[in-house]
């Protein structure tokens, strides 16, 4: 049987006063209750009883009803499809994430999950069924890049329908058969994919764009990916900045929003907060980054542009002319081609290479921790036993 309880701690209205009585020994007028009710009660999953609670409701009869509800779909759940428990789960995801993670769950459950286990029970689903249609992601191609898909992106798509599954062994009390089904191991693959521009490199890039006689081309550009290779900001917080959030008089770069094209209501763009807490930021910006953007600025005032947005004007830059400019100026400089994203792997991998230790640079690409700097560039920072090695026999003994 399930067990009802509210903590009886009471607040005057009036006065604030924290009391576990009905009047408040300070004003004399009456209490309201703080607490909200909590159920508890035992349910059986795979054979073992396990604890289970219900909490945040205003009233009993909101964690009663609650507590039924939880019971009716733990009856159903051996009988949902995944289609139906994926739009429940949506609805879930929509009220705690950003638009843009929805958006990618949704994209990932389209293409990769739903044409093979749309119509299946959940309580079909076996480690035979996953492993299987695992095996037949790994065997398509992808259309964009006309090759086998990565073991990361696999991974990937793994951990989306582990996380669905989750949800679903939490609401619905279905075993996640897909937890016990460990990753596919890489081969450090996300060394492979990274590319980098060096500083000669990028300088062969700039003199190209530098080159044209499109006036329009050489100042925007020139100052684009000079903002996203000297600052390593990653490129939906450079398309984001706006002519205020860059001050000349401290060299400094304002980094406090993002703007997403992902977007679940048919916008074209959202400008939303940062990708984590420690991705707000204010970096200092190298002098000839100062020196370019101030032309740049110059430039747009110049043309009555807006400073709605530093690269755009009343709208933000759009992707295909930043790509499509990519291509044709590399392809001049006769330089390998890099995604985008790549400028930011540029940008550490620049800084590693000048000796900047690995706190700095999780600071400037505005990483929750080191360690996420650590297992994305490791393989930069001068630390195999050759090299330690020689540090040693530097020393004075």
């Amino acid at each position: 049987m399930p067990s009802y309880s509210q903590r009886w701690r009471k607040e005057c209205p009036m006065c604030h006063t924290i009391s576990k009585s009905a009047q408040c020994k300070q004003c004399g007028c009456a209490t309201v209750p703080m607490s909200k009710w909590t159920v508890r009660f035992i349910i059986t999953e795979q054979g073992k009883s396990v604890n289970k609670r219900l909490s945040g409701y205003q009233t009993k009869a909101e964690a009663e009803k609650a507590y039924q509800q939880y019971t009716q779909s733990m009856q159903s759940g051996a009988n949902i499809t995944v289609e139906n428990a994926f739009a429940q789960y949506v609805n879930y995801i929509t009220r705690i994430l950003k638009g843009a993670s929805v958006y990618c769950k949704i994209s990932i459950y389209n293409k990769h999950i739903k044409p093979y286990f749309a119509n299946t029970k959940i309580s079909d689903i076996t480690r035979q069924s996953v492993v299987q249609w695992r095996a037949q992601l790994m065997s398509q191609i992808s259309p964009r890049t006309k090759n086998t898909y990565s073991v990361k992106y696999l991974n990937n798509i793994r951990a989306e329908l582990n996380a669905f599954l989750n949800f679903v062994q939490e609401f619905f009390g279905v075993h996640n058969i897909v937890s016990s089904i460990k990753p596919l191991k890489s081969s450090n693959e996300l060394v492979k994919e990274m590319q980098v521009y060096t500083f000669t490199e990028f300088k062969k890039l700039l003199h190209q764009i530098n080159k044209t006689k499109n006036k329009r081309m050489r100042v925007l550009y020139g100052a684009f990916f000079s903002t996203l290779y000297y600052s390593g900001a990653r490129v939906g917080e450079v398309l984001a900045l706006q002519d205020a959030d860059i001050d000349f008089s401290k060299s400094t770069m304002n980094i406090n929003k993002s703007l997403t094209r992902k977007t679940l209501n048919g916008e074209p763009y959202k400008v939303t907060s940062p990708k984590n807490s420690a991705s707000v930021r204010n970096i200092k910006m190298p002098n000839k980054l100062v020196q370019i953007l101030q032309q740049y600025i110059e430039w747009k005032k110049e043309w009555g542009i807006s400073d709605k947005f530093l690269f755009g004007g009343d709208t933000p830059l759009s992707s295909y002319s930043y790509t499509l400019a990519l291509k044709k100026f590399s392809k001049r400089a006769k330089l390998h081609r890099i995604r985008i994203h790549d400028f930011r792997h540029s940008h550490a991998s620049l800084l590693i290479n000048l000796g900047a230790n690995v706190a700095l640079v999780s600071r400037r690409l505005g990483h929750k921790n080191t360690q996420q700097t650590l297992n994305t560039y490791s393989h930069l920072f001068p630390s195999s036993e050759n090299e330690i090695i020689k540090i040693l026999n530097k020393l004075n003994f």
